[in-house]
This record gives structure tokens, sequence and C-alpha cells, in this order.
């Protein structure tokens, strides 16, 4: 990720193979944090076939006020054409996620995966 943005140290943004592999350490981020991950991802988004987010090594949950930055994010990728596959770090993170992506009518390209199911989650977003 380029210096000088308000990405967490938490946050690996990468792309093989076509895919943006998005990981995330640990959900306790800020707002700005979280804008400067929505940055990094938007501006990747003409380049990518798809997008696979690993929480499984977080803890604890996001907070409140980011869901609507998530949500925002989720919007553009879905206006991109893009799938976005989340491998959460628990089944009701991944219940959370599932709820955003329904609540934003992103449901059919932007979906959330149990722990352990990241190969499911690889072929979503590879298909």
């Amino acid at each position: 990720m380029p210096t000088g943005t308000a990405t967490p140290d938490t946050t690996t943004l990468e792309v093989e193979d076509g895919i943006l592999h998005w990981t995330n350490e640990d959900f306790f981020i800020s707002v700005e944090e979280a804008k400067g991950v929505k940055r990094h991802v938007e501006n990747a988004l003409g380049r990518v076939d798809g997008i696979l987010v690993d929480n499984t090594g977080a803890g604890g949950t996001w907070p409140t006020e980011i869901d609507e930055v998530w949500g925002k994010l989720m919007q553009n990728i879905y206006g991109e054409g893009l799938p976005c596959a989340t491998v959460a770090a628990s089944a009701a993170n991944a219940m959370h996620v599932n709820r955003l992506s329904r609540k934003n009518e992103t449901d059919d390209l932007i979906r959330a995966f149990k722990p352990g199911e990241k190969g499911e989650a690889l072929d979503f977003v590879a298909s």
C-alpha cells in the first residue's frame, strides 16, 4: 500500500492472479483507517476480477460507525460487477457481513463465508 494514507498496520492488500487479497488482522480500527482501506480497494477495482477478504485472524468486531464505510464500499464493488467474498473470523461475523450485503442489495455478488471455507470463498470470486 502507498505510504501517507490512513490505513492500519493490521491490513494488507495484495493482487494475485487477478484477485485482490485483503487481509485484516484486527477489527479495531478507526473510521479514518477504514476510509483509507476503502480508497485502496476502490483504486484496485478496475484491475481485478474479484476480491477475497480474509478476516480469520482478526479478533473482536468492527466499531459500529465503520458499517457505513463498508456499506458504501460494498455498493462500489457491486457497481463494478465484481464478486467479493469474506472469510469471516466467526459464524456471527459472517452473518453480520451477509446482513449488510442484503441490506445494501448486493448479496448476489458479495457474500461471507464461515471460518474454514476459504476454498469456497476463493471459488466464488474466481468463477
